[in-house]
């Protein structure tokens, strides 16, 4: 997967879908400024809410998203907030920062709360991928283009998620 300078990336399988890869772990190791634009949806979904309020309380700074295809883990109350937030705390614990500098972004099915053991298990093999994932493959604004046009169906997440697991050694 190419990457700008700065990002390392992996992506597994963690069960949430049946066959393909549904986590993407995308770290900055030494941090990184961010910005974000979040629905105006009065439902918005616990990923959205936590990864905003994080925004705000770090100033912008970031030091990793974790992604996950298959469950939107929109509009499922207080369950799928706590789960979001045992998510972003087991990747603070393994990143060595704290919570608010891990964002969150969930894309699937909706009214389902996130299945956040299934994630908590799979971030450690991830992370670990992302640390042998040192060598940088320069980021080209032209190919990643051409590629996200032969499959315009599939969600962000999910060819982050196939496209570092395609190319993780191990």
């Amino acid at each position: 997967m190419r990457l700008p300078k700065g990002f390392l990336a992996s992506g597994i399988r963690a069960g949430i879908r049946k066959k393909r890869p549904d986590l993407g772990l995308i770290v900055a190791p030494d941090g990184a400024n961010a910005a974000a634009v979040f629905t105006k949806n009065r439902f918005q979904a616990a990923p959205v809410t936590l990864s905003k309020n994080a925004l705000r309380k770090t100033g912008g700074k970031l030091k990793a998203v974790v992604v996950n295809a298959g469950c939107a883990n929109a509009v499922t109350g207080k369950a799928g907030h706590d789960a979001a937030k045992r998510v972003r705390a087991r990747a603070a614990e393994l990143l060595q920062c704290s919570d608010e500098e891990i964002f969150v972004a969930s894309t699937g099915v909706i009214g389902v709360v996130l299945p956040d053991q299934k994630l908590r298990e799979a971030l450690p093999p991830a992370s670990r991928r992302v640390g042998s994932m040192r060598s940088h493959t320069p980021f080209s604004p032209r190919t990643s283009a051409r590629k996200s046009r032969r499959r315009p169906s599939r969600s962000a997440a999910s060819v982050a998620a196939s496209s570092a697991w395609r190319r993780a050694p191990g």
